[in-house]
């Protein structure tokens, strides 16, 4: 068959699947099923069994396959309502140009996979890009790619499961966010980051591999208070760590809970790793606070985080403080923080900063 396409509403019940591929050969010979182009979802497809299946069955002494000689491509919804996978690609099937999603896939039941592809499969790669690419389930394809990318300013694709892959990028200009202790990634031939990775406050995100930042790539953590504690995000890698910039995202009431300590305040270890460490010794930290200022050290596994109130700050308390006393003295201290500059030029640096953390 040349291509296969869905524009329009399927739900199936009872077990069955949404579209179902199979293969099945009780004799000798070989048995294989060929679309010659792509398979494409634009429109919804709900069952409580897996929403597309790739299944081959070989009795005899022969063999079945199938073949896909475009990709799989989703802009709209494939998901288990019930028990079942979003996208079961079984053994002797080929997605010559793997699956492409923006839209929605999601597996439901006791192993909920938004996409499971058996080792015996070939699925080179798993694309997600754009704001409204969502993968509700764990992800387990052993031998293929997967990549992030295509999120827009102020948007993350955020985890909903856990991902065991050959590898993770972010690519540049994409956006990834853990915001569940339990979304694990395995990512046999590494994590690449070329975009932004952030980890929410409060949360340990692991990754089982080794991890590494290229061109504008950065690992963005979260701090937050909670309850008159501070909670930040804790990235934990099991291997060798390239890190070379580090972004904090500080909420408001964090921000003004640290600044009014009027000291130091370490925050805690916001990177674990176990292998070595490339380029964390001067690591570049941003930020989005315009009254702290951040340093990150790389102590042999352990990357701590401290917060320092600056210059910013210590002059519009003082302001505050007299301008209580006398409405002319606190213009005149006024006077001094314009003429004097370093207040006025943090001020619009914390500007540029938060348009930086917000993308």
């Amino acid at each position: 068959m040349g291509s296969v396409r869905n524009e329009g509403t399927i739900t199936v019940s009872e077990g069955s699947e949404g579209i179902s591929f199979f293969s099945n050969n009780e004799s000798a010979g070989n048995t294989t099923v060929n679309v010659t182009g792509d398979i494409t979802n634009t429109g919804a497809i709900s069952s409580t069994g897996d929403g597309i299946r790739f299944r081959t069955s070989a009795s005899g002494t022969g063999s079945a396959g199938i073949t896909v000689g475009g990709g799989l491509i989703n802009t709209g919804t494939i998901q288990s309502t019930s028990d079942g996978r979003g996208i079961y690609v079984g053994a002797g099937t080929t997605i010559t140009n793997g699956i492409t999603n923006s839209g929605t896939i999601q597996g439901a039941g006791t192993n909920p996979y938004a996409i499971y592809v058996d080792d015996g499969a070939s699925v080179p790669r798993i694309d997600i890009s754009g704001d409204s690419a969502r993968l509700a389930g764990d992800v387990q394809a052993a031998n293929s790619a997967l990549t992030v990318s295509g999120q827009s300013d102020g948007n993350w694709f955020a985890s909903e499961g856990s991902f065991a892959v050959d590898s993770f990028t972010i690519g540049s200009g994409g956006a990834f966010r853990i915001s569940n202790s339990g979304h694990t990634i395995l990512a046999t031939n590494g994590f690449s980051n070329q975009g932004k990775l952030k980890v929410s406050a409060g949360v340990t995100a692991r990754i089982t591999g080794n991890y590494t930042q290229t061109g504008a790539g950065v690992y963005v953590t979260e701090v937050d208070v909670e309850d008159g504690a501070i909670t930040y995000g804790t990235l934990a890698v099991s291997g060798d760590v390239d890190l070379n910039a580090l972004a904090v995202d500080v909420s408001g009431d964090a921000g003004q809970f640290l600044a009014a300590s009027g000291e130091n305040t370490v925050i805690g270890t916001v990177l674990t790793y176990s292998g070595t460490s490339l380029g964390a010794s001067g690591i570049t930290v941003e930020d989005n606070s315009e009254y702290l200022d951040f340093t990150a050290v790389d102590s042999q596994g352990n990357i701590g985080l401290t917060a320092t109130p600056n210059q910013t700050y210590v002059e519009e308390s003082a302001e505050k403080a007299l301008g209580a006393l006398t409405g002319a003295a606190s213009e005149s201290i006024m006077a001094e923080t314009v003429s004097f500059g370093g207040g006025l030029e943090r001020a619009e640096t914390g500007v540029v900063k938060t348009a930086f953390l917000a993308t």
